[in-house]
């Protein structure tokens, strides 16, 4: 049966003129509570998370735009891509935000890797956020502070948010399985690379290791 848009207003739990963003934000709540991968095996959960996705097509219909069904790796894939409206959205919707890949990659962590600093503040300001500080990924169980030290543009930035949300030495004292280095024992690394061969590289380098210092970082 084809649900008329009252129908589907109320199952989103929207008035029938809500605008686009209003139905958006609620489909995407809707949609992460009942989502059938975080409710494995319900077939109760699996037919309320389709008659929410038909009610989203239709009203989405209504605005005159083809939507797109949500999946639990759309957050991940914005953290990679730079997405912040799309982050805001999903934590708007209450996304779990501990949520990561096959290889332990958090949102937190892909943000952090590629430089996305905006991604890492609204991320780390989010309730529970400082706690995904704690989090290593399982190859080489590093943090997000390992990588935004390690790699990827914006690093003096990303650093330094990270830092302001949390300097407390349990989170960012953390070593990497693998090397056995701790943030500060990664930049000092790359220092020392820097200067032993002569790259252009060693001043920024040696902004990242005081900026580490001034937060009370070790090695």
């Amino acid at each position: 049966r084809v649900l008329s848009k009252r129908e589907a207003a109320e199952i989103l739990g929207v008035r029938h003129d809500a605008t686009l963003k209003e139905v958006k934000v609620a489909y995407r709540r809707l949609a992460i509570r009942w989502h059938p991968d975080k409710n494995k095996d319900d077939a109760e959960a699996t037919a309320t998370f389709q008659n929410i996705s038909n009610a989203y097509e239709h009203l989405c219909k209504d605005h005159g735009i083809v939507c797109m069904l949500y999946s639990h790796q759309d957050w991940l894939y914005a953290a990679e891509e730079g997405d912040l409206d799309e982050i805001k959205s999903l934590l708007d919707a209450e996304v779990d935000i501990t949520m990561h890949d096959r290889w332990g990659f958090t949102a937190l962590h892909k943000a952090a890797q590629r430089g996305h600093g905006a991604i890492v503040v609204a991320i780390l300001q989010h309730n529970g956020g400082p706690q995904l500080l704690r989090q290593v990924i399982k190859l080489g169980g590093s943090t997000a502070l390992h990588l935004a030290v390690e790699k990827g543009p914006n690093r003096m930035f990303v650093v330094e948010e990270i830092l302001k949300c949390c300097s407390a030495p349990e989170f960012v004292n953390i070593k990497d399985r693998n090397t056995g280095k701790s943030a500060m024992g990664i930049a000092k690394g790359r220092l020392a690379s820097a200067i032993k061969y002569g790259t252009d590289d060693v001043a920024q380098e040696e902004k990242l290791v005081a900026l580490l210092e001034r937060y009370g970082c070790e090695e």
